[in-house]
């Protein structure tokens, strides 16, 4: 019953509740954690019960890579990196953080923490550009599979629009979930990475660059548009970072407790004020 309480999990998963039970109790009382976890993917997708590798992509999970490698030792990460411009464009358009300054430092925080991992997990990640991905999708698509263990093949980069989950797309026009996931029903477009350059102001992309510039050109090959000598390092305010570490520390209170009414409505008013503020 816990799993239900999950919103994404009930309305998405479409997950066969009695074979799951059965399944979860025939494991017995030896399993593992990771086994447990196993068990429901493969109820997600039963037509590959023999699947050799099992993929989860949630942006959320970049608050708790320590843990998922505590539980799965073998897990692989895959990196996807854009364009802090990039990001920030597409960020001030469905999600509630809205200050340039905010998401810039929150891009910078979150990849400075996954490169600083990659130190301690050797052979665990492999980082690519979105922009790269987007422009060569067959080649970038060969390396994750090298990196995976796993067989290319060309309908990996088929339309994607056609194997789009039914319940996902059902709710394209739903309030809140069409416009965060709205670009899921497009196709990828060469145009989409400098979208940035028209939909930012300059002041906007000067603010972006003098929070990422150095980093994201040292890490990951972005050449910002400020000329050489300019600063690039402007320092976080201490209400900046109040604002992230308090994000960070009340997802994971969130996710870690599955917390339900009234303490869960409490949680999330006091997210959406940090996170407008």
């Amino acid at each position: 019953d816990d799993l239900y309480r999950e919103k994404l999990f009930s309305e998405f998963w479409n997950v066969d509740v009695e074979k799951l039970g059965r399944d979860l109790l025939d494991a017995g009382s030896g399993a593992t954690y990771a086994h447990l976890c196993r068990i429901v993917m493969l109820n997600a997708s039963p037509e590959k019960k023999n699947a050799r590798v099992i993929v989860d992509k949630n942006p959320m999970y970049y608050y708790f890579l320590r843990e998922i490698r505590e539980i799965f030792p073998e897990a692989k990460f895959i990196h996807l990196v854009r364009d802090y411009r990039g990001n920030i464009a597409s960020h001030k358009k469905v999600f509630l953080m809205k200050k340039v300054r905010d998401i810039a430092w929150k891009w910078l925080w979150v990849n400075r923490e996954i490169e600083a991992l990659k130190k301690n997990m050797p052979g665990s990640f492999f980082t690519l550009r979105y922009e790269d991905v987007v422009a060569n999708p067959g080649e970038e698509m060969k390396k994750i599979c090298g990196f995976l263990g796993v067989d290319y093949s060309a309908e990996m980069i088929s339309d994607h629009t056609e194997k789009i989950y039914p319940a996902f797309r059902n709710k394209k026009d739903a309030p809140g979930f069409g416009g965060i996931h709205a670009s899921l029903f497009g196709k990828m477009s060469p145009e989409i990475p400098d979208k940035w350059k028209k939909e930012l102001s300059p002041g906007e992309i000067l603010a972006a660059e003098k929070i990422d510039g150095d980093f994201g050109k040292k890490m990951y090959g972005y050449e910002p548009t400020i000329p050489p000598g300019e600063n690039h390092s402007a320092p976080a305010g201490i209400f900046v970072r109040m604002k992230f570490f308090m994000v960070r520390t009340f997802t994971r209170i969130f996710v870690r407790n599955r917390l339900t009414s009234p303490a869960m409505r409490l949680l999330m008013r006091t997210l959406i004020r940090i996170y407008k503020s």
